[in-house]
């Protein structure tokens, strides 16, 4: 009875001792511009930042903090003020335009951000051919997925895609969607280079977000319009998907679906994003999501062929259904999850139009395994008593590693064999003090579990406690190089505060408030921040 005290005591201090032993960050400078900072920025590797007006300029060095150069345009070159400027924050070479004395022409200037002397014509170019030697074509690289999004005016959106050797961009004309909320048909353009080089247009169905009528659309999201690829296949998303052959740029096959929510009022209207989980590509076949309301199931198509191979039992009125995963002959598919609601009330009476943008837990919570081959429920956590815990508010995401599920509910996490359902261990979250689990992931056979104040650890094979630690809130994480950090400011609208946490004992090595635009090092050793005219360097341990 005395041990067993005496571990509880230990457990308490563990886990409390972190919220009253939080070292803050050490700044290394704190520097301040002697020039107004209508503008600032600093080069990729973070060893120069340059901040002012159109009136003149300075550069400070980030390493030392000490001011490398400032000078007023009128001063170095006669003028009143230059029309632009801007750093190339790989070459460190900041280029100005201003008027020259004939109308309607420019004169360009090139100034070397890490002294501050204006360039000439030839030493510029010998900059700008010293980098291109260093410069890979992206269409060359052979790299993993990535996506990039630009806008142009804000009636262009672009979407690309470097897959197996090719460059592949999406993009329509953002006008032609003035006014959509529901789907809306477009016409897509896609463009293909590299190994494979043509140009393809096709008609899509693109979601708005509702609130992007009358706000921008960076504060409310992105259209619904994205690309991935999988083998020699190209997949468009939209409100339905189109599969293209890589090669020849051949429409092989589309589909219409619906998967959002959208309810139209005088007063408010209302709409739901993230429904449904993005189509699942696994050999020959691909698994799709269709919240239609006369479908609500999921769908095993023909990879080559959009072919109907099996439908599931149909969801109940209302499902979300965000994930999909595959683990040998079973399909995991998680049931209810957190989706994005906007919510748009029209301004009456001079009153602004007022948009919401929350993130809510809903639908059946749950886990289902389909077979593979006949889309059959196998086993499924509704109505298993032995479980003992009915997912009753919210639900993690899934996570597959050795033939095993792991799954968290609001009071525990699961790891059940994914052939049969067998629970293989069950460990009371509740137990942690930290909030209800919203997300779960693996990092050196550790199962790192993020909840609402908080984050623990558990052993995959066993689920024996590795560590908890209290962060007051655990908005989100993120890793830089191997420095890992989590975001715990007061609130999701207020994400300015972050703690650097050792991943593998749980220690907070440091902390920051009032920060929410940090500039890191890449091995995330270092960062910088901005206050008004100085600019600030701190160590992260």
């Amino acid at each position: 009875m005395k041990n067993k005290f005496i571990a509880t005591v230990i457990t308490y201090i563990t886990i409390h001792a972190s919220l009253f032993c939080q070292p803050s960050f050490q700044k290394k400078f704190e520097s301040t511009f002697p020039v107004n900072t209508k503008w600032r920025v600093h080069n990729n590797k973070l060893t120069i930042a340059i901040a002012g007006d159109l009136q003149e300029l300075a550069g400070i060095d980030l390493i030392t903090g000490k001011l490398l150069w400032s000078f007023s345009f009128k001063d170095k070159l006669g003028i009143k003020k230059v029309n632009d400027w801007n750093l190339n924050k790989d070459n460190n070479v900041v280029t100005i335009k201003y008027d020259s004395d004939i109308k309607g022409k420019e004169i360009t200037k090139w100034i070397n951000a890490h002294d501050g002397n204006i360039l000439d014509e030839n030493a510029y170019a010998e900059i700008k051919t010293n980098k291109k030697k260093n410069n890979t074509p992206l269409a060359e690289e052979n790299s993993k997925k990535e996506y990039k999004t630009t806008k142009k005016k804000g009636k262009i959106k672009k979407t690309s895609l470097k897959h197996n050797g090719n460059l592949i961009q999406i993009s329509f004309d953002k006008k032609l969607l003035t006014g959509a909320i529901k789907a809306k048909n477009t016409k897509a353009t896609i463009t293909c280079s590299g190994k494979s080089n043509w140009t393809k247009e096709i008609d899509v169905q693109v979601i708005r977000p509702l609130c992007s009528i009358s706000f921008s659309s960076s504060m409310f999201g992105e259209d619904f319009l994205e690309i991935t690829a999988y083998k020699d296949k190209l997949f468009v998303l939209y409100e339905g998907i189109t599969v293209m052959d890589i090669n020849s740029g051949d429409v092989v096959w589309s589909a219409g679906f619906s998967n959002s929510y959208f309810d139209f009022g005088i007063f408010k209207s209302v709409q739901e994003l993230g429904r449904a989980a993005w189509p699942l590509p696994h050999e020959d076949f691909v698994y799709v999501v269709d919240l239609n309301d006369y479908e609500r199931c999921i769908k095993k198509l023909d990879i080559n062929t959009g072919a109907l191979i099996w439908r599931s039992e149909k969801f109940s009125k209302g499902a979300v259904i965000p994930e999909l995963l595959i683990e040998k002959n079973i399909l995991l598919v998680k049931c209810g999850g957190k989706i994005e609601k906007q919510s748009y009330i029209p301004g009456v009476e001079g009153r602004p139009d007022v948009c919401k943008k929350e993130f809510k837990y809903s639908g059946d919570f749950g886990l289902k395994a389909l077979d593979i081959n006949t889309g059959k429920t196998v086993w499924q956590t509704f109505n298993n008593k032995e479980l003992e815990d009915k997912f009753s508010s919210q639900i993690t995401n899934m996570l597959v590693y050795d033939s095993k599920v792991y799954i968290g509910s609001d009071k525990n996490i699961f790891c059940f064999e994914s052939s049969n359902g067998k629970v293989l261990f069950k460990i009371k979250a509740s137990d942690w003090k930290i909030g209800k689990p919203y997300e779960i992931w693996d990092y050196d056979e550790q199962l790192i579990i993020q909840s609402e104040k908080g984050l623990s650890s558990i052993n995959l094979l066993n689920g024996s406690q590795n560590w908890v630690t209290k962060t007051k809130l655990c908005l989100s994480s993120f890793f830089v190089g191997d420095a890992f950090f989590v975001i715990n400011g007061k609130s999701e609208e207020e994400q300015n505060a972050f703690i650097r946490l050792d991943i593998n004992s749980g220690k907070i090595l440091g902390n920051i408030t009032k920060t929410t635009y940090p500039y890191f090092t890449e091995d995330g050793e270092e960062f910088i921040k901005y206050d008004g005219q100085k600019v600030l360097r701190y160590k992260t341990q």
